[in-house]
């Protein structure tokens, strides 16, 4: 399992396996790179829908998406991951928690292996008041889940000054079992 390294995680989804050229990838790829946010928002009330009928949700405080540095924000136009949550938040209620920003860009994963994404990523995120996520069972919410670099580096940022959270992870897709 590649998420092994944030501890105990409660819950996991992806809503499919990402094969880089099939139909759903180009969808994810569509919206990320094509200014196409709205195709992410609807994956994601698809998914959410189906996850709030078998009580996926349950138990979970908060949203909080995998953030991008202002730079490749302003670059993109929209942050993918949180459109995503925007969406779940919608159809579960669940508030969405902005606390988690890249503190320094970093260049894209797209074409890096595990060790270099890992590399890539560390130290990037930091924890805006982190009293509000004390004792919380956070969501963490991206788009793809390739290596689990990001996600991982997110965690570390969270439990270095909030040891008490805990994780749950949902993404549109994921290349490998999680």
């Amino acid at each position: 399992m590649r998420l092994t390294g944030i501890g105990k995680i409660i819950k996991v989804a992806s809503y499919y396996h990402y094969v880089r050229h099939d139909a759903y990838a180009k969808l994810i790829q569509n919206a990320k790179y094509n200014n196409r946010p709205e195709i992410d928002r609807w994956l994601a009330r698809r998914f959410a829908s189906e996850l709030q009928a078998e009580g996926f949700f349950n138990g979970i405080d908060c949203l909080i998406p995998v953030p991008l540095h202002r730079w490749k924000l302003v670059k993109r136009g929209f942050n993918q991951s949180q459109e995503i949550a925007e969406e779940i938040s919608d159809v579960t209620g669940l508030p969405v928690c902005l606390n988690l920003y890249a503190s320094k860009g970093h260049k894209t994963q797209t074409h890096k292996n595990a060790d270099q994404r890992q590399k890539n990523v560390e130290g990037v995120f930091r924890l805006d008041h982190s009293e509000d996520l004390e004792g919380k069972h956070v969501l963490l919410i991206d788009d793809v889940i390739t290596t689990g670099s990001t996600l991982l580096a997110c965690c570390a940022a969270i439990r270095a000054v909030q040891p008490n959270v805990a994780f749950s992870v949902l993404s549109l897709a994921s290349t490998t079992a999680i």
